[in-house]
């Protein structure tokens, strides 16, 4: 039992890590645990918004069965089902209005950290592990229909618009122990084949589609660059907007755009619907968003007493929301900017997605369980 503890209580530092709490020193880990990120380059948001008005939102449902944290949620494009991946190797199908569970699939040697529905919903990709790096099922018969074994340990996968293609995200140390590099994949979901392939030379945490298909947005960690504040990681978080038309080798300025500013911290990529805006986690436990088209931060959004998890725009371009280390999600109004409603949580909220309606949310938390939440 007590070794079982220590196992436990490692995983669980490295889910921290993942989500960028912990040192750069630790970052050694990344590769072995899945790290993705994304990088940009602009003038500062200083645009702070204000708290708003907020309310407890009504809890729907909690999904229980994991016996670990949960790294990951997703709600399928019709509105049926909730996927969620967990530190103890598991994949969770639930129907969202019942309750019942679905399917639970344990073909995975590590925790699993990324899911993601195909855009037309036919098919779930998932990631986990040193092993069968990436599955893909297809949701009609939920036969596995798709097996990758990128070269480097992966962190992610996101489909394009058109559902045909994923972006893998793989990374790996160098041998010489001072940086780690990464690669963004694009696999073809009818062959199987990896059809381009971006290296950058920094760890990458996270990857987007833009809603355009001509683009995929990703952070990416740097030292930080002292003195350091007070509780402030050593490491910088970037985004990095790449240029699919510009073709893939490694990451330039001729093939990709940089977001390099201070108030990036790190963790996932948010488009908006329109494609014109995207939103990642920002440094003093902020939103940031960022316009594309002009390089320029619009928003700073505040409430969050901890740092920022994950991020997440609605179908409908209406709302962000936030999982955080304080134990809450937060949904942020964008025509205002002002937070509207707080969730509590029993613990950590390491990741929210919307209902394809843009009513509900659903949250994923260290405490083991699922929830979904009426936004409207």
């Amino acid at each position: 039992m007590r070794k079982f503890l220590k196992k436990a209580e490692s995983w669980e530092s490295a889910n921290k890590l993942r989500r960028g709490i912990a040192s750069r020193q630790s970052y050694l880990l990344g590769p072995l645990l899945g790290i993705p990120l994304l990088v940009t380059a602009c003038t500062s948001p200083d645009l702070p918004s204000g708290a708003g008005e907020t309310k407890q939102p009504q809890q729907l449902r909690t999904f229980t069965g994991p016996h670990l944290w949960i790294e990951t949620v997703a709600w399928s494009p019709d509105g049926k089902f909730i996927a969620a991946g967990s530190g103890d190797r598991l994949l969770k199908i639930w129907d969202a209005r019942s309750g019942q569970e679905i399917q639970s699939f344990t073909e995975f040697s590590g925790f699993v950290i990324s899911v993601a529905w195909s855009p037309n919903g036919k098919y779930l990709a998932a990631v986990g592990g040193a092993r069968d790096r990436v599955q893909i099922w297809e949701v009609s018969s939920w036969q596995r229909i798709q097996l990758w074994n990128p070269p480097d340990p992966t962190f992610a996968a996101t489909w394009s618009p058109d559902g045909k293609s994923l972006v893998v995200t793989t990374g790996k140390d160098s041998t010489t122990g001072k940086e780690s590099s990464s690669s963004l994949l694009i696999y073809d979901l009818s062959t199987g084949q990896n059809t381009t392939t971006l290296s950058v030379p920094q760890p990458v945490t996270g990857a987007a589609w833009s809603p355009s298909s001509t683009h995929i947005g990703f952070v990416s960690y740097v030292p930080r660059p002292p003195p350091y504040q007070p509780g402030q990681d050593t490491n910088q978080g970037r985004v990095m907007v790449w240029d699919l038309a510009k073709g893939g080798g490694s990451s330039t300025d001729q093939n990709t755009r940089l977001w390099a500013d201070p108030n990036i911290a790190g963790g996932n990529v948010t488009w908006s619907p329109d494609g014109q805006r995207f939103a990642v986690p920002g440094e003093g436990n902020t939103v940031q968003v960022w316009d594309m088209k002009s390089g320029q931060g619009q928003a700073a959004l505040v409430g969050p007493l901890d740092r920022v998890t994950y991020v997440a725009w609605s179908p409908d371009g209406k709302s962000i929301a936030a999982g955080s280390a304080d134990r809450t999600a937060r949904v942020w109004d964008m025509s205002s900017r002002q937070l509207i409603a707080t969730f509590s949580h029993p613990d950590n909220v390491s990741s929210v997605a919307w209902s394809p309606d843009s009513t509900m949310l659903v949250t994923g938390s260290s405490d083991h369980n699922v929830r979904t939440w009426r936004i409207k």
